[in-house]
């Protein structure tokens, strides 16, 4: 089941942390999804942490002290804000803050909004990888994603996540290593809007951002990052 993460965000601790980190400090990285967003500013309140972030770049993370936190958004160059989300954040926690929809909406496209992610980081067992999808594609359908082997018929088997729609993520779910077949379909159906290949590795996590592709005819495309390093 999705679950919607909204601009106003209570974030929860992870329980444990892989790596090094810093003693009452959280970690905390952004996702520029803007397809109009042009040049962006990014900040810990009114600190200054990422400038000229172009679409589409998921930024490295950084040490954030943990506690309340206002997490801000703006054009750069410039000093205004154009959304925020806040929350607590926790001890050895990982947070993607990420931006979607569109800086100029036309009628009925959403409007720029910033909303929170928990990034899981304990590592899956020795074999497997961890996998979570989100929607981040503005005007595009909620959908169904299946993680397959290559030559898998999608009417013999059920979606690994349901009804992911704009802003939301699915949780997260263990899957094989090697080369996996994405596809995702309206919901409820076996009707496939989008096909694709992923490689998988041993022991890593994974966020796949669904999002509009950067020139041409507008389509459909993805981002895929690891979490929690």
């Amino acid at each position: 089941m999705a679950r919607f993460l909204g601009v106003l965000v209570a974030l929860v601790a992870l329980v444990g942390c892989g790596g090094n980190v810093a003693i009452n400090q959280a970690h905390i990285r952004f996702a520029h999804l803007v397809p109009d967003g042009g040049r962006l500013a990014y900040y810990f309140g009114d600190s200054l942490k990422f400038v000229n972030v172009e679409y589409p770049t998921i930024t490295p993370y950084r040490a954030a002290d943990s506690g309340a936190i206002t997490l801000n958004v703006g054009p750069f160059p410039g000093n205004t804000y154009l959304a925020q989300a806040f929350g607590n954040v926790t001890d050895a926690g990982r947070y993607t803050a990420v931006t979607i929809g569109y800086r100029s909406p036309q009628s009925g496209e959403p409007s720029l909004s910033m909303f929170v992610l928990q990034d899981e980081s304990i590592p899956p067992p020795t074999g497997e990888s961890r996998l979570r999808v989100v929607q981040a594609a503005p005007n595009t359908n909620a959908l169904d994603w299946y993680v397959t082997l290559t030559n898998v018929n999608l009417n013999d088997v059920e979606p690994d996540f349901t009804n992911i729609g704009l802003g939301e993520a699915s949780a997260y779910a263990n899957f094989g290593v090697g080369t996996r077949r994405l596809r995702a379909t309206l919901p409820g159906t076996k009707t496939v809007v989008y096909d694709t290949s992923i490689g998988l590795s041993g022991r890593q996590i994974y966020t796949l951002y669904l999002r509009l592709t950067t020139s041409g005819p507008v389509a459909i495309t993805h981002s895929m990052v690891k979490d929690g390093g």
